[in-house]
Order: C-alpha cells, then sequence, then structure tokens
C-alpha cells in the first residue's frame, strides 16, 4: 500500500475541524480565512497562501521556491512582491527548497510577532516530515497547523504553545 495514502488516513484520524479548535485566533484563522470560498487556483499550499496573504493583509512576503511559479501565482490574484529584507509578515517555503533555510526561521531578524511561515508539502518525504518536526520545536513558534499539504507557524508572543491538526 502507498506509504503517502497510510499517512493521509492516519492524518485524517487524528484531525479535527473549527468545532475542535480551543484557540480564540485558530478558530477565527480556520473559520474566517481557511474555510472562507475563495476563487483561488492551484494547489492547497497556495491556496493556503493567498487565502492567508489576503486574511492578514500581508505586505512583506518572504517567497522560497521557484520565481516561475511565483509569477503565475501574481498572474492568478493580486501581485505578489517578494521582499528581500527582513522582517516578514508572510513567509512561504516549497516542498523543494525547505533544506535551505535551516537558519532562517531561528534568526529573530526574519520574524515579527505576527510572521506566518508556510511550509508546502510537509508529508511529501521523509525529509521534509522532519524538517517540519524541528520547525515546531523552534522555542519562538506558538502555534503550529498541519493541514497535511502543507502546515503554517505563528511566532505569537501571547500564545501558549499549541499544535493543531486541521482539515482543510
Amino acid at each position: 500500500m502507498n506509504p503517502y495514502f497510510l499517512l493521509y488516513l492516519k492524518f485524517l484520524l487524528t484531525s479535527t475541524n473549527q468545532h475542535g479548535v480551543h484557540s480564540p485566533f485558530v478558530y477565527a484563522y480556520v473559520t474566517q480565512c481557511l474555510y472562507k470560498r475563495a476563487i483561488v487556483k492551484g494547489s492547497k499550499s497556495i491556496q493556503v497562501f493567498q487565502k492567508s496573504r489576503t486574511y492578514f493583509k500581508a505586505e512583506r512576503v518572504k517567497w522560497f521556491g521557484e520565481e516561475e511559479r511565483l509569477n503565475k501565482i501574481s498572474e492568478v490574484g493580486k501581485g505578489i512582491f517578494s521582499v528581500q529584507h527582513p522582517p516578514f509578515d508572510l513567509v512561504f517555503i516549497s516542498r523543494d527548497t525547505q533544506h535551505e533555510v535551516k537558519g532562517f526561521l531561528s534568526d529573530t531578524r526574519n520574524i515579527r510577532n505576527h510572521t506566518m511561515v508556510l511550509i508546502e508539502g510537509i508529508y511529501t518525504s521523509k525529509v521534509n516530515r522532519l524538517l517540519w518536526e524541528r520547525a515546531k520545536e523552534i522555542p519562538d513558534v506558538r502555534v503550529s497547523i498541519d493541514m497535511f499539504h502543507c502546515g503554517v507557524l505563528f511566532f505569537r508572543k501571547e500564545q501558549v504553545k499549541e499544535h493543531f491538526k486541521i482539515r482543510i
């Protein structure tokens, strides 16, 4: 049997929807952003990225991935400008560049209290799963949301450290 399918099945059995969320911040994010209908083309990760960018009104975006893919996304939605100078409001880390950004998340100059980091393809390989687990353990990461297709991290100092698995 396909191991990716087994991982997805396990995710479905251990995840929840908005009704299993006890954090007001995460509940609002799930119900007002992730579950909101929007005309966004692309993979689930790209949909989460675009919806989150709009929801959080992110202006300072850092993109780790293929520039060609970024340009395609820019044509679909509002233009995305990958800012080179920190701190960032929203960071997208593609599945192919996760190994390149090891120290990025630990460098406090790159993030703000409200920074969101989206990591694509957290279950696509053993290496990506390990990187996701390590990213969740970074001391400044307070909220992590596993959505199977991608994961997001928040650095909200006012929040208790929590991990969620949400079906989207």
